[in-house]
């Protein structure tokens, strides 16, 4: 029988990366690449946005996650 590894959520991915690397910020310059990724959109949600305009987000990863962000409103990628 062949075995199936789990594949990690995007939270948990965004987690061992931060871990791993100490990266401090998470930069997206491909707005609709992250529309179609709404599980790192979900995970990413709780870090605070420190610059945006219509062609990038720049989250702190250095700063603790907080649940609802309200600069984020649940939608990072239409903010």
């Amino acid at each position: 029988a062949l075995w199936k590894a789990s594949v990690p959520s995007a939270s948990e991915r965004l987690e061992r990366m931060i871990e791993r690397t100490s990266a401090r910020y998470f930069i997206v310059l491909d707005l609709d690449e992250l529309a179609g990724q709404p599980d790192l959109a979900r995970a990413l949600e709780s870090y605070p946005v420190i610059s945006k305009d219509d062609d990038h987000l720049v989250f702190d990863l250095g700063a603790p996650p907080a649940i609802g962000n309200d600069e984020l409103a649940h939608d990072p990628v239409t903010r």
